[in-house]
């Protein structure tokens, strides 16, 4: 992991050196990808130029380098960066964990670089954690949270495939999200109902892993100018096979007549 250096004053004191990295290392999450995961964490910083005196990390330059570079075969540089913030006048304070990805291929759209984040928020007196939130890419719903998590396990986060977006995982098996708690196991989220939502069946699909809640989605061919992003002359390096792969996509939505059938409701793993 590599602190990120922050300027000035922002929501809180910025706190540096071994404190803060005892306590990345402390909740540091464990983070589960999908088997046929095409884009890991990585140093965005391999990937600058200079664009007019200024330092740039281009979309094409970032894409075409990490598959250079190793890609999801041998990754290269992988990376974690964490920030830790104290509050005034409070005890409380969160370390945030920001994860970098070169692409990001959605089910229906794609774009450059790709940031999530996930915070533990934290009481100093006691050194409980009070609050676990990650990315889940909605703007229906909340991002997933989980507060108030017991013991001393480590968060774990559920990398969507393609996408990245975060699941939470606090419950007994490890690389599965529960939406709502089942016997004496823990829901991974306490998020509370929206305000004019009477059952759960109702909640948009969110929170980041469609598929493990038994949705068939499939992933679209990135385009660019209406050709596949492959056959762009500024990724030379870059084929079909960096992309997700061809059994969990279709080529164009417009040419999809019925949902498909054949796509699995969940991935390993």
């Amino acid at each position: 992991m590599l602190a990120v250096r922050t300027r000035g004053r922002r929501d809180g004191d910025a706190v540096s050196g071994e404190r803060a990295r005892t306590l990345a290392d402390r909740f540091a999450p464990a983070i589960y990808f999908d088997t046929d995961e095409r884009w890991f964490p990585t140093d965005p910083r391999q990937f600058e130029s200079d664009r007019d005196g200024e330092t740039v990390v281009d979309g094409f330059d970032a894409l075409n380098g990490y598959v250079e570079a190793g890609g999801h075969t041998d990754p290269p540089q992988p990376r974690v960066f964490y920030r830790v913030l104290e509050y005034d006048a409070s005890p409380l304070a969160v370390v945030q964990y920001w994860v970098y990805s070169a692409f990001d291929q959605f089910t229906t759209n794609f774009h450059w670089h790709d940031w999530e984040l996930l915070q533990v928020f934290l009481d100093t007196d006691s050194g409980d954690p009070q609050l676990y939130v990650a990315s889940s890419h909605s703007r229906s719903v909340p991002n997933n949270e989980h507060l108030d998590p017991t013991g001393e396990r480590r968060p774990r986060v559920l990398s969507e495939l393609g996408s990245h977006s975060s699941g939470l995982s606090v419950n007994d098996d490890a690389d599965s999200f529960q939406r709502l708690a089942v016997g004496d196991g823990l829901a991974d989220i306490t998020n509370s109902l929206l305000e004019g939502v009477e059952n759960v069946a109702s909640i948009p699909l969110a929170y980041g892993l469609p598929r493990d809640e038994g949705f068939r989605l499939p992933f679209a061919v990135p385009e660019l100018d209406g050709d596949p992003i492959y056959d762009h002359d500024r990724l030379p390096s870059v084929t079909a096979e960096d992309l997700v792969p061809a059994e969990l996509t279709v080529r164009s939505f417009e040419d999809l007549r019925s949902p498909p059938t054949d796509l699995p409701r969940t991935v390993d793993r």
